[in-house]
Order: structure tokens, then C-alpha cells, then sequence
């Protein structure tokens, strides 16, 4: 592997320090506002000829000085068919110098979106290498159903050589008498005619104002030459317009997000020096990512994404695959299409896997058969891996720009009910084995029903899990501000704001939400009123709270332990069916993230307030702060990571345990006796045992609810993956929760929860405190019903009177003045009404 040797000092254009309090922003592709022109750049971009030209006072030309290079322009039109009509895709050109038949790699290409969510790429008027003259091309192709939009792009991409562009169209064909409609194309002869008022980017940013936000993300992609050559930093060009429009959006109050996308090598054959080439943390792939971004970070963005958007080491892998597969070379192809695997196994990881545990890499072809502990040992080993590279990566970006915030941004590293060793990440290690910023990602509750159980708690969960495991720094989501496909149903209002104040007040204090089109009219299936206002309501009360939210944590009477580890050792044993004899012949491979997910749920459905910490990686100040240590499933722990709830229970504390005791060690080795078994002295609980079994250790106490507790807390739903149904909260199960209320009352000595009466509406509360005060959150996810809820006296800690915002079903934010009287308080909520309130 190279090593990234010296950064060059080029002049960043310095961000301020990282921002403090809340960022509200929002993902989009600025488009025309960059270049402030009607063509964005493609690749490299391109300039414009004023001397070879097809007609006008103006070309477009490209020229690539490499095979690897691509130069041309892109800019969004929008069609908005009421039915399929033809589309005609028509340009000019002059190729020169260039070699090779008439393909994509020299053309006019459109990437269509059509009305019913779906892709339709790569509709082309290719041009001929063998003509050194101007020649027109003309390509008319019949849509499937009717055209929504499309990205259109003219370039010379992958082809050394030159190329203008002039006189393009596209369009569509209006009737049978073969009609053609005006050209969708703003400048189709590159004239450069954008003077007007206003311009794109006062529409951009006056786009941002209206929804509330203080920050933008976008995406942006460097060649493999500018960030592979040598070993110093490439230097941004002074003229790069993206330097203009990130100082421009600082002078206006906005911070900006980039996430870079992942560079390709040029691979001639297999005696490329980069073949074979993997998308690999350790090798290639990884050092060229974390260039790009040390490259990007000279741009002066505020935050910048140190994994690529959607990220995961198999889905990184996959994209190569794709990329290579249909090479030129059949050899390169043939490897790329038969014998690399998702599961990296390249030379550097055999090396390295090698050299750190004595023996071979795995057969990673068929991870799920690997015997223990090799596997748990590949599961280690890439968790590490990740680790390290994302502290290069945070290194390299750090050292260009020491105060820009580094971030995850809207990688789709999974939490819960998902397949952690795919990813090759994990949550908690990142978080204290790098310097990561911001832990952030995706919880979209439509887009992301896989197992049919996606309720508005997802995000929440998420957020719950973000902040535990970046327990040193902080946390953020992405959230979906509407339906995201023409499939789904109409996200509720709730869904929105409610959602995002939920996440905010259980840690999250980055806030980006997919995608501006939706609010700005440029998706057919959305009337973008609705989500607008939602998410601006939402904004406005962040804006408004923020002093008083900033700093703020849940009381920490409560704290959940997740055993990481214990839902990956589960999830192998699963799959590999050495767990068919005791759990049956199809064990639930999810059965400990279901475990995990059903105890927060339980706590945030009843009201009681409570922080989250890792026992693979805790935060010392929540397990110090903590009374009760409620641990879910411990299925297999460390040693050390036993006796640590040992001491916890021996210093004071009451620990409860649910579902497991630990009978397989770390590396999923069946135990003698369960590790968690000295917690009771000399007789090891059933793990059937319905009624709590309780044991006196040290100072405290221990108290085990056997019989699979954590996943019996809910009834039983039948998972719902209609996408134009909603999935329901499911039912409490009132035998099993009771048991956890009681639990929890006697170690506590009091009844916990922020509700004097549990209410029958599905009904979210908790509080947080921080320096000025505590806070109150209430929604009422009920749809349709009105309620009244009945909270506790000792949750105002003596307030009296509660001061803040209410966001109806409407998204009208209210000021709101309450009084508190003695005694437990009643506070009315509308249908989807949610509160946030300061308790004076």
C-alpha cells in the first residue's frame, strides 16, 4: 500500500472552527448554482471555445490528456409527461484526435427518471471517433411510461483526445404527426446567456432560507490522476468554481457538507499495475479515498464525509465489480465477473490476516460457514480495518484543515436487524477508535422496511444508537422528508417533525434530510407544500429551543448495555444452524438486535427516561451515573466484560438481565456455565425461569427475567411490507412488561416511568437536562385521536410553569405558556401534535 507522504500548503479556504449547537440542513445537488451558469461541469469540467464553434459565439470543448480523464457539462430538465412520448436526444460535435467506435464515451447522455419512480439510463446520441469534421446525431427512443426528469450530460469521458460540443437538443415528440416540443435544454449552444435576475444561486439559497436551514450537503467526484499522482497533495485550481460557491454560501450563513465520491483506476489489462484492483480499505481503494478527501478538504467545507455516500466494504466491492465487469479485456472482465468476491480477499488482507493472527484468511466466499473463531477473527479483522482507516482518512482531512468536521454523513452502516459483518463496521469502535466527528446516517422508515417492522421508533433507535456509540463527540441523521418512491405511501406529519425532534432530544445534533427536489417541485409524485412546511416547522423549533437544548442529556437513572457482539455471535451461530438442537430448525438470526430494539422500545413507549452505552466500548460517565444497568441480551461476553457487570451490581447498582446469561464465550464457544452465572451465586438460573430470579451482590443486586423476556415484550405482528401500508406499533405484552415495570420499580424504589397513568394512544414522552434546565418532549403519534396525558408530579422537578412550541397536524408551530400545578399534570395533545417545553 502507498503511503499518503506530504500535504501541501494550497491556500484552504479555512471554514470557522466546527460548528456548535444544531446543524439544519438538508441534501441536494446544487446544480447551476456552482458555475452559477445554466451547465454544471461533468468530471473535470469543461471550457468554453469561442473560436470552433458549429454555430454562435460559443463550444463547448473537452480534452483528455489520458484514457482515464472525463471532461463535459450536466444540467437537470424536466418533462413531466401526462403520458409516454418519444424522446429525441440530438447534438453537434467535432472529435479530433480521438480513437474507437461511436459509444457513450463520446456523446450526448441522458440519465431519465420516469413518473414511476424508476430509472431509465443511458439514453445516448453517440458520436463517431473515425469523423474529424462537425457531425450531427440524432437518437429517438419510446419510454416505457411517462418521463419525469433527466440528468443530462455531454462529454468526452474515458478517451484521450479532444471534443467541442454545439447545438444540442432534447426533447420529446407531441403528437403523430411527429410535432417536436421546444428544447428542454437551457443553452444548448453554450453562449453563456445566464445573466438574469435571479440568478441560480440566489434561487438555491433563497430555497434554503424558506425551509429553515443553516446547511447543505452535496456530492462531488475527483479522476484517479488528481488524487493519485505523486505523493503531495494535489492543489485546487484558483479558478475551480466550487471554491466561489463554498465561499459564496459562507457570506450568505451556510455551512456546507461534501461527501466525495470513490475514484477508479484505469485498468488497460491484467498487467495494469492496479489490477487486480478491490474495493479494499486496506489497499488501493482505501488510500485513494482518503487522497479525495484530503483533496476536497482544501475546498473549505464546513463537514466532509470520510466513507463514500451508502457505504458498506461488500456494497463498496460490488460497485467495482460492476464497474469492471464488462472490460474490454476478457480476462479483466472474467475475473471481475467469476472470481473476486464480495467478502474482500485480496493479497493485502491475506497479508495482514495473516501476519496478525498466524494463519490463512478465511474462505470468504462463504462467510456463513466459516467455523469458529476463524470467523469471529474475520469479523474483527475487518471491524479493525474500518477503524484504521477511517482515522486515516479523519487524519488526512484534518491535517489539510484542522477545523473541519468529519463525518459518516448518509452511510448505511446497519444497527439493528441487518447484517453487520456485510458492512465490515462497527458503530461503537468507531467511535472510540477514531476521531470521528460526527457519527451519522440514514433511518428512513419507508425506504428502509426490509423485515416489515419500520415504525417511527427507527429513527428514534437510531439516534439512541449513533449517540452511544460516539459517546466522545456527537451524532446525526438523515432523515426522508417525504415518500422517496411513487410506491410508498404519504408519510405522516408526524413522521417528519416528530421524528426529528425525537431524534434530537436522544442526541442528535446534525440534521440532513433526502432531498431538496422533493420540496421544490421537482418530483412528479409529490406536492411539495406539505413536506416544506413540516420540515420547516421542525427547523423552526430547533432554532428556537437550541440555547436551551444544546448540552442536554436524559436523566441517567436508567442506562441500557447493548452487547454488540452478542448479536453478531448470535446472528454466525444462527446462520451456520448450530443452534437448530436448542432454539429449533430455523433460530431467528436477528433475534439479538430484536432483543436490543424491543428494550428501547419498551423504555420510550412507557416513559421512562434512559441513556444507552455499549459493553463492548461503554461511556464510564452513564454506567457512573446509572442505578439500574439493563442489559438485553448478553449472549456472549468477555470475561472482563462479566465482571464488569459484577462490579457494577457489587458498587450499588441493580443489574438486570434479560434473556441470556452468556453461554457461549466472545468467540461463540459453548461455556461449561454461563459467564453472567456467578451473579447468582451457586445456582444457575433456568433460562426458562418466568418470574424474575434476584440475588444479593455486594452493595447491590442482580435480577434475571429468563424465558426470552426481551423478545416477548410485544405481541406478535404480522410484518407489514406493502408499501402503501403503514406498519402499526405493536401491542404491549402485558404479563412480560409488567414484569420489567416491577423490575425497575424495585431497584429504583419508585415507579419510573413519566406517565402516572400508561396512556392507551401511542404516545412518546421523556425529558432532558442540561445547564439551562430540564426539557419536556411529548408527541402524540395518533393520527386521528386526540389525548390527554397524565404525568407525574416529579417530572417537572418542581417547575411552574412550562414555556415553549407546538407543531400541529397542519405543521403550524404555536408558542405555548403552561401552567404547572402540584401534584401529577395533565397536558392535551392533538392528533400528531408534538411539544417540546421548558420546565421554569
Amino acid at each position: 500500500m502507498g503511503t499518503f507522504l506530504a500535504l501541501t500548503s494550497c491556500g484552504v479556504l479555512a471554514a470557522e472552527t466546527a460548528p456548535p449547537g444544531i446543524i439544519r440542513g438538508v441534501y441536494c445537488n446544487p446544480g447551476r448554482a456552482i458555475e452559477n451558469r445554466a451547465w454544471g461541469p461533468y468530471g473535470q469540467g469543461y471550457t468554453l471555445d469561442a473560436k470552433e464553434v458549429h454555430s454562435g459565439r460559443a463550444s463547448l470543448s473537452c480534452t483528455n490528456a489520458t484514457d482515464t480523464e472525463a471532461h463535459g457539462a450536466s444540467q437537470q430538465v424536466t418533462f413531466d409527461q401526462p403520458e409516454p412520448r418519444p424522446l429525441i436526444v440530438a447534438g453537434w460535435a467535432k472529435l479530433v484526435g480521438v480513437t474507437g467506435t461511436p459509444d457513450f464515451h463520446g456523446s450526448v447522455y441522458l440519465d431519465v427518471r420516469l413518473k414511476n419512480g424508476e430509472s431509465w439510463p443511458m439514453k445516448i446520441a453517440a458520436f463517431d471517433p473515425a469523423k474529424t469534421d462537425w457531425q450531427y446525431v440524432e437518437q429517438i427512443y419510446e419510454p416505457p411510461a411517462p418521463i419525469a426528469s433527466a440528468s443530462v450530460h455531454v462529454f468526452l469521458r474515458q478517451l484521450k483526445g479532444s471534443a467541442w460540443f454545439d447545438d444540442l437538443y432534447v426533447g420529446e415528440v407531441l403528437d403523430a404527426q411527429g410535432t417536436r416540443s421546444k428544447n428542454l435544454v437551457q443553452d444548448p449552444g453554450f453562449e453563456g446567456d445566464t445573466d438574469g435576475t435571479p440568478t441560480f444561486r440566489d434561487e438555491f439559497f433563497n430555497s434554503l432560507t424558506a425551509i429553515g436551514c443553516n446547511a447543505f450537503h452535496f456530492y462531488r467526484g475527483a479522476s484517479w490522476d488528481t488524487v493519485m499522482t505523486g505523493t503531495t497533495l494535489t492543489p485546487v485550481k484558483p479558478d475551480d468554481r466550487v471554491l466561489d460557491f463554498v465561499g459564496d454560501a459562507h457570506r450568505r450563513g451556510f455551512k456546507v457538507w461534501l461527501t466525495v465520491g470513490a475514484p477508479m483506476p484505469d485498468i488497460a489489462d491484467t498487467r495494469s499495475p492496479e489490477f487486480p484492483y478491490w474495493a479494499c480499505v486496506n489497499g488501493r481503494w482505501g488510500e485513494a479515498y482518503t487522497r479525495a478527501v484530503a483533496y476536497f478538504t482544501q475546498f473549505g467545507f464546513d463537514g466532509i464525509g470520510v466513507v463514500p455516500d451508502e457505504w458498506t466494504w461488500n456494497w463498496a466491492n460490488d460497485r467495482v465489480k460492476t464497474h469492471f465487469a464488462k472490460h474490454k479485456d476478457p480476462e479483466v472482465a472474467k475475473f471481475y465477473q467469476t472470481t473476486m468476491t464480495a467478502y474482500c480477499s485480496c493479497d493485502v488482507c491475506k497479508r495482514e490476516f495473516q501476519k496478525r493472527y498466524g494463519t490463512e484468511l478465511p474462505d470468504v466466499a462463504k462467510p456463513w460457514t466459516i467455523p469458529g473463531p476463524a470467523w469471529n477473527r474475520l469479523n474483527e479483522f475487518r471491524y479493525d480495518s474500518t477503524s484504521a482507516w477511517l482515522q486515516r482518512t479523519i487524519a488526512a482531512a484534518k491535517q489539510v484543515n484542522p477545523s473541519v468536521v468529519t463525518d459518516t454523513m448518509i452511510c448505511v452502516l446497519p444497527i439493528c436487524s441487518d447484517n453487520r459483518i456485510d458492512t465490515g463496521a462497527a458503530w461503537d469502535k468507531i467511535g472510540v477508535d477514531t476521531a470521528l466527528d460526527c457519527l451519522q446516517t440514514d433511518p428512513y422508515i419507508e425506504l428502509h422496511n426490509y423485515l416489515g417492522d419500520s415504525t417511527h421508533y427507527y429513527t428514534t433507535e437510531t439516534a439512541i444508537h449513533l449517540a452511544a456509540a460516539n459517546w466522545k463527540r456527537s451524532a446525526g441523521v438523515t432523515l426522508e422528508v417525504c415518500r422517496l418512491e411513487e410506491k410508498y405511501r404519504d408519510k405522516d406529519a408526524a413522521e417528519v417533525y416528530g421524528a426529528a425532534l425525537s431524534c434530537l432530544v436522544h442526541g442528535a445534533r446534525e440534521f440532513f434530510w433526502w432531498y431538496l427536489d422533493y420540496m421544490t417541485g421537482k418530483v412528479a409524485y409529490v406536492e411539495p407544500t406539505a413536506p416544506s412546511r413540516r420540515l420547516a416547522a421542525a427547523y423552526q423549533v430547533m432554532r428556537e429551543m437550541e440555547p436551551f437544548i444544546v448540552g442536554t442529556q436524559e436523566p441517567g437513572e436508567i442506562v441500557v448495555l447493548c452487547s454488540r457482539n452478542s448479536e453478531d455471535i448470535w446472528q454466525w451461530l444462527a446462520k451456520t444452524k448450530k443452534l437448530a438442537a436448542e432454539f429449533g430448525e430455523t433460530p431467528d438470526p436477528n433475534r439479538g438486535f430484536v432483543a436490543h430494539k424491543n428494550a428501547l422500545y419498551f423504555l420510550l413507549r412507557r416513559g421512562y427516561p434512559f441513556r444507552m452505552t455499549y459493553l463492548d466500548n461503554p461511556d464510564p460517565s452513564r454506567l457512573a451515573a446509572a442505578r439500574v444497568v439493563l442489559v438485553p441480551f448478553p449472549f456472549a461476553l468477555k470475561e472482563s466484560e462479566a465482571a464488569a457487570l459484577n462490579d457494577l451490581a457489587a458498587q450499588g447498582k441493580t443489574v438486570v438481565v434479560l434473556s441470556e446469561l452468556s453461554p457461549v464465550d466472545e468467540l461463540g464457544q459453548t461455556l461449561p456455565t454461563p459467564r453472567l452465572a456467578p451473579l447468582f451465586g451457586n445456582t444457575v438460573p433456568p433460562r426458562n425461569a418466568d418470574g424474575p430470579v434476584t440475588a444479593a451482590v455486594g452493595k447491590g443486586s442482580a435480577v434475571f427475567l429468563g424465558n426470552d423476556l426481551a423478545i416477548r415484550l410485544f405481541e406478535p405482528v404480522t410484518p407489514v411490507r406493502d408499501p402503501k401500508l403503514k406498519v402499526p406499533v405493536a401491542p404491549f405484552a402485558a404479563a412480560t412488561c409488567a414484569a420489567l415495570d416491577q423490575a425497575l420499580t424495585t431497584a429504583l424504589g419508585k415507579p419510573a416511568p413519566l406517565f402516572a397513568t400508561q396512556p392507551g394512544e401511542d404516545v412518546e414522552v421523556t425529558v432532558v437536562d442540561g445547564p439551562r434546565g430540564r426539557l419536556l418532549l411529548a408527541i402524540n403519534w395518533d393520527t386521528a385521536q386526540a389525548t390527554d396525558i397524565a404525568l407525574r408530579a416529579e417530572s417537572t422537578k418542581g417547575a411552574t410553569r412550562a414555556t415553549g412550541f407546538s407543531i400541529d397536524a397542519d405543521a403550524q408551530v404555536k408558542p405555548l405558556t403552561l401552567p404547572l400545578t402540584a401534584g401529577d399534570w395533565r397536558l392535551h395533545l392533538g392528533p400528531q401534535e408534538t411539544v417540546l417545553l421548558r420546565l421554569e
